[in-house]
């Protein structure tokens, strides 16, 4: 479904050893409808490709077939406050998790 938003951070979590390396704050932020700012090829050469390397490659375009994004879209941007993260100089992974 195209006007569905999903976000998956459970096996994401080099961002929070980095914050625990730092001593660094976490703060949540996102962007509701930066999905439909531009197109993805989603099927294909692609996805199997980047299913093998482990990394996204991802093909985008929006107005006139270019990655400009397109402008009848309205987007929403959200931020929590704060999450303060201690700092461990090498956290273990209980730590991270």
């Amino acid at each position: 479904d195209e006007s569905e938003e999903r976000l998956y951070l459970k096996n994401r979590k080099g961002f929070i050893k980095l914050s625990l390396q730092t001593g660094k704050d976490i703060v949540p932020v996102y962007m509701f409808g930066n999905t439909s700012v531009l197109s993805v090829m989603k099927h294909g050469l692609l996805s199997a490709l980047s299913r093998k390397l482990g990394a996204s490659l991802t093909y985008i375009w929006g107005k006139w077939g270019l990655p400009i994004p397109r402008n009848d879209c309205k987007l929403l941007y959200v931020s929590g406050k704060p999450i303060g993260i201690p700092h461990i100089a090498n956290p273990t992974q209980q730590d991270i998790d």
